[in-house]
């Protein structure tokens, strides 16, 4: 429900078998936000990159079994330190400035590959399934790839 969108106070919400409402034109913010789980759902690109930067403590992240939307994962966050993306049709995941992300787990849908780009998380520690045969790994500059 789009009254949701205004609750401070929230610190875990997962939404499941949904579509995420438009947002153009609201400022949905949760300070309070510690964990977003998207499940089964569809959020549009736009609605994700509006909500992510106005969850100032967003510490866990995950998409599981999306379909559709998102494509483009962009994570500019200080607090962010775990993002799972589960049997999703996520196409591109850029790590642009996540200094505490410790854990990325990935696992698209069979045979879907995506590409992840890591440009800022130095404390990175955990980085998981992931088939560098069919996935393409940019970091920095450097692409990774098998010999």
């Amino acid at each position: 429900p789009p009254g949701l969108l205004g609750c401070a106070s929230l610190r875990r919400l997962w939404l499941g078998l949904c579509q995420f409402p438009d947002i153009s034109g609201l400022a949905p913010a949760f300070p309070s936000l510690q964990e977003l789980g998207i499940v089964h759902c569809s959020m549009q690109d736009r609605e994700l990159h509006a909500v992510l930067p106005r969850c100032p403590e967003l510490e866990r992240l995950a998409f599981v079994l999306t379909q559709d939307y998102p494509r483009y994962i962009h994570i500019w966050s200080e607090s962010l330190q775990s993002l799972v993306v589960w049997r999703s049709m996520v196409r591109e995941v850029h790590l642009d400035d996540a200094p505490n992300l410790e854990r990325l787990l990935l696992e698209p849908i069979g045979g879907a590959s995506t590409h992840v780009k890591i440009i800022n998380a130095p404390r990175l520690k955990i980085f998981g399934y992931f088939d560098v045969g069919l996935h393409q790994l940019k970091i920095g500059p450097t692409v990774i790839k098998v010999a």
